[in-house]
């Protein structure tokens, strides 16, 4: 039942009745090859089994669903175990808990926020002797999270292959310099929308944390507020120093928030009672949320 469920649901896409008649035939294909690239990726991160069934950190991921991408980059990294390992070494080093919890919070802010600083706010704080962007994840991390971003994109690569009828990712007649065509590599800020801005690939493909240039091959370094909220909770210093909008602040906050709490909750469900992520996460769901609400003067419910 829930097998013909799902085929309903991929063969009679809503999209498919919102687009033109000249546009459906591509449409259909687009989503078709896109299920299939998903299918793909969520054996390789054994998150469903041979069946189709949800396996392993599955519910937990679909826990996470509300923060898209970062939600598979964070099961990955839960799966080879590198956040264990960075807190026992820490521990091992005998470094205090509030560096570890430091560390933690910066590494889940690289993975579940991504608001990018203008070139233009670059410009201006290319002088500052402090700058309100994410510094680069720990070698042990990067590494798990370059491996998660190659693997997305070996199959986001097929797929767009496949979908292309004639095995080109790149049209040929774009290709001047001859190098695209050697490229096993898709960035997705360089492709074009094949429809409209709904189907951008940009939207869908689940990249996270990953390093991203400007058409000018510039970095474009991604916003700390997190971070930067954990170590000095201020409502004014993320207008002044992180350059956010008034108005925006409060949603920022809460959404990372919400996330520290949605973490908790699944390793509670999933971790021993001793499990030492479980711990300090228990520890900083708690403070990042004692911070939120004394800055923005909210009563906290019991």
């Amino acid at each position: 039942m829930r097998i013909k469920a799902a085929l309903t649901v991929l063969e009679n896409s809503l999209d498919l009745h919102s687009c033109s008649d000249e546009e459906r035939p591509d449409v259909k294909n687009f989503l078709k090859h896109y299920a299939l690239f998903s299918i793909y990726l969520f054996r390789r991160m054994q998150l469903i089994n041979d069946e189709g069934r949800l396996n392993g950190f599955a519910r937990f991921a679909v826990s996470l669903g509300n923060f898209e991408p970062g939600n598979l980059l964070f099961i990955h990294i839960l799966q080879n175990g590198c956040l264990h390992r960075l807190i026992k070494q820490r521990h091992d080093d005998e470094v205090s808990s509030e560096v570890i919890n430091d560390e933690l919070v910066f590494i889940l802010a690289h993975i579940f926020t991504n608001l990018p600083i203008s070139n233009f706010l670059t410009e201006s704080l290319k002088d500052a002797e402090e700058k309100p962007y994410l510094k680069p994840l720990p070698d042990d991390i990067k590494k798990s999270v370059d491996g998660y971003n190659n693997m997305v994109n070996e199959y986001i690569f097929n797929g767009v292959r496949l979908a292309s009828g004639d095995g080109h990712v790149y049209d040929p007649a774009f290709d001047v310099t001859v190098k695209l065509a050697e490229s096993l590599e898709i960035s997705t800020h360089n492709l074009v929308p094949p429809f409209k801005k709904d189907f951008e690939l940009s939207n869908l493909v689940p990249f996270a944390a990953h390093e991203e240039k400007d058409h000018r091959g510039r970095k474009i370094n991604i916003n700390s507020y997190a971070i930067d909220f954990w170590k000095a909770p201020s409502r004014k210093r993320l207008v002044t120093f992180n350059k956010l909008a008034v108005d925006e602040i409060w949603s920022l906050i809460r959404h990372f928030y919400r996330v520290l709490t949605s973490i908790t909750n699944g390793l509670h469900k999933i971790a021993r009672p001793n499990d030492n992520l479980l711990s300090q996460m228990i520890i900083i769901q708690k403070k990042y949320g004692e911070k939120f609400h004394s800055a923005f003067d909210m009563i906290e419910k019991k």
